[in-house]
C-alpha cells in the first residue's frame, strides 16, 4: 500500500462530526483535524490532489454514518 492509498483510506474514516463541543473526529474522537486526517491531507495535496478531490473521499450517507 502506497502513502497515496493510505492517506486516501485516512481521510474517509477520519472525518469531522458535530458535537456540542466543536468538530471532533468520526473514528479516534480528537479535535478535528485529528494528526491522521491532518497527515492524509498533507499526502494527498503534495501528490497534486485539489481540496474538492480530497473532500469528496468523505462518502458519509448521512448525519449518523
Amino acid at each position: 500500500m502506497t502513502n497515496v492509498d493510505l492517506a486516501k483510506l485516512l481521510l474517509a474514516v477520519h472525518v469531522p462530526q458535530s458535537w456540542p463541543t466543536g468538530l471532533v473526529c468520526g473514528n479516534c474522537r480528537q479535535r478535528h483535524p485529528c494528526q491522521m486526517h491532518r497527515w492524509g491531507r498533507d499526502v494527498l495535496l503534495t501528490a497534486g490532489w485539489t481540496d474538492a478531490e480530497i473532500d469528496a473521499l468523505d462518502r458519509r450517507s448521512g448525519a449518523w454514518s
